[in-house]
């Protein structure tokens, strides 16, 4: 490799090994869901209970699993085209014209090198996240499995 090879080697981020996959073991099981600030995300035909406010509260850790939510818009449509029709005439409707859906994830949190990413059911790191944007998506902390039997 030549020396302009080399360097732009260099600048890649760092390769995360992957786990074989996501361990629950010793999560709590839940026979019902708790009210008031617990809600449900579905992972690989698990039900995930996660913990709404507990963000406010804790800070991240690492090893702890998390949810995160995205929005994107639906069929195909880029956010440039789904912005302009937003942008249209608005005094005739109080929502949006092309609704946005909505994903939620369940991760992991992984720190390496001194920066977070999100290690992904994938087994795919999202990342390198700046310390300010970690939590920037997630919208809870997995506690644990919903299991009604």
């Amino acid at each position: 490799m030549n020396a302009t090879a080399l360097a732009s080697a260099a600048s890649l981020p760092v390769l995360i090994a992957a786990k074989e996959d996501f361990s629950f073991n010793g999560m709590r099981i839940f026979t019902s869901i708790p009210d008031y600030h617990y809600d449900v995300a579905a992972l690989r035909g698990m039900v995930i209970v996660y913990d709404r406010e507990c963000l406010s509260r804790d800070p991240i850790k690492e090893g702890n699993f998390y949810v995160v939510e995205s929005q994107y818009p639906v069929g195909g449509m880029s956010w440039e085209m789904w912005l302009e029709l937003e942008r249209g005439d608005r005094t005739s409707r109080a929502q949006p014209s092309s609704p946005l859906r909505t994903r939620r994830e369940v991760v992991e949190a992984v720190r390496r090198d001194g920066r977070w990413w999100h290690r992904l059911p994938s087994g795919f790191h999202d990342g390198p996240f700046q310390e300010w944007a970690v939590a920037h998506q997630m919208v809870g902390k997995v506690v644990g499995l919903y299991r009604p039997d």
